[in-house]
């Protein structure tokens, strides 16, 4: 499809798609840290910040998918490059399209209408990528450069040339948006049959 197996020696590019990235998450509330006597206890990040002897911190990371998103110019000298999660399709949708004529357009809707989630499409005989998949531009994990090198091995592949440039173009496009509300214009009347199907649509001080 749209990838390609990038040697081994190959310098880190991005689009390059890794397989196990660690990722931690933290609840600031309840904080595992090891006391001395080996036993543990629950902190807040307050209790943590004002501990004039702060333990350590217990933290489990998952491993998941990701992809690159740093720029090449950065990922050969940059402390440290960040990837965007890639989570499985069915965890977006749970009754995805069934036809290919339904695949097309949702593919394609979802890439115009929704710039955070890039499509990544499956990889018959590619035990990795053998789904659908969306990388979640909203979702950034961050890896210090030496350590990303020492995973190469865990490189599964790499977006090729024309699906580089998509890539490239839509993570601009993502972060340099501006808020943008469409139904500013509409009067009263028409923003009440616009919010039939987006709910989400709050009215502007004028229309009300």
């Amino acid at each position: 499809m749209i990838y390609d197996l990038p040697d081994k020696s190959s310098p880190i590019r991005q689009g390059d798609i890794f397989s196990r990235i660690p990722r931690l998450d933290i609840d600031l509330q309840q904080i595992p840290r090891l006391l001395d006597d080996y036993s543990v206890e629950v902190a807040t990040l307050k209790d943590y910040a004002t501990d004039e002897d702060p333990k350590p911190i217990i933290l489990t990371p998952a491993l998941c998918p990701a992809i690159v998103i740093t720029q090449d110019c950065d990922n050969t000298r940059a402390d440290s490059i960040s990837l965007a999660q890639i989570f499985p399709l069915t965890e977006l949708e749970k009754s995805p399209p069934s036809k290919a004529e339904k695949w097309a357009s949702y593919i394609t809707k979802k890439s115009r209408e929704t710039l955070r989630l890039f499509y990544l499409p499956e990889s018959p005989g590619h035990n990795e990528l053998g789904e659908r998949h969306f990388a979640d531009f909203q979702t950034i994990l961050r890896v210090r450069r030496v350590d990303l090198e020492s995973l190469l091995d865990s490189r599964i592949a790499r977006l090729n040339n024309v699906a580089d440039e998509h890539f490239r173009e839509q993570l601009s496009q993502y972060f340099r948006r501006y808020p943008y509300d469409e139904w500013y214009p509409l009067t009263k009347d028409e923003l009440s049959e616009y919010r039939k199907k987006n709910r989400d649509a709050e009215p502007f001080p004028w229309q009300k």
